[in-house]
C-alpha cells in the first residue's frame, strides 16, 4: 500500500524498523490489531500518508526534538533503561517483537 502512494520501495526497509513505525501508529491512533489498521489504512489515504512520512523521517530526527524528550520524561509510564516484561508491555508491542 504505502508503494501505491509514495513509489517508494519499502522492501529493502529493515523489518523491525517499519514494525516500529506500524505499532507507534497504531498506539497513536488507538487501534488494537493489525488487521483493523490495515482497514484504517484502507479507508483513509492521509494514514497511508503520514505513515509514509514517519517511516521516512531520519532516525536521529526524535534526539533533536527538545518537546518529544519533555513529553516523553513526563509521560513514561515506567523506567526506558529498565527492559520490559510481560507484564509491562503492551499485547501489542509483544505480538509485534515476536514475529
Amino acid at each position: 500500500m504505502l508503494r501505491t502512494v509514495s513509489g517508494l520501495e519499502f522492501r529493502l526497509y529493515k523489518q523491525q524498523t517499519l514494525r516500529r513505525r506500524i505499532a507507534r501508529r497504531m498506539v497513536l491512533l488507538r487501534i488494537d490489531t493489525l488487521a483493523e489498521y490495515v482497514r484504517f489504512l484502507q479507508a483513509r489515504s492521509d494514514e497511508l500518508r503520514t505513515l509514509q512520512e514517519e517511516a521516512l523521517i531520519s532516525v536521529t530526527h526524535f534526539f533533536r526534538d527538545p518537546e518529544f524528550w519533555d513529553a516523553l520524561k513526563h509521560s513514561s509510564p515506567r523506567p526506558l533503561l529498565r527492559p520490559p516484561t510481560r507484564k509491562t508491555s503492551p499485547p501489542l508491542v509483544r505480538r509485534l517483537r515476536h514475529r
